[in-house]
């Protein structure tokens, strides 16, 4: 999930959702992206197979935000769940 206050649904998919939808799809045993992009907030949700530990998924995906992060504008919170 990220928080930016300031960005209308169209910036918001463009800046933050598509991104983090792209970086998500370098991950291997993933079944499904989902993503929500409403105003002030993008909402992306990765689907892993029954075989991924959490803490292994959980991992990979840190990996992919810290790689991401830099695409993202500044001022825009980013929470893993």
């Amino acid at each position: 999930m990220t928080v930016s206050p300031t960005l209308a649904p169209q910036e918001v998919e463009q800046l933050i959702t598509f991104p983090i939808e792209i970086a998500m799809s370098n991950i291997m045993n993933v079944e499904e992206i989902r993503s929500v992009s409403r105003f002030g907030l993008s909402l992306v949700t990765v689907v892993f197979k029954e075989s991924v530990p959490t803490l292994d998924a959980r991992q990979l995906i840190n990996e992919q935000i810290q790689t991401v992060s830099g695409e993202i504008p500044p001022r825009n919170w980013v929470h893993p769940s």
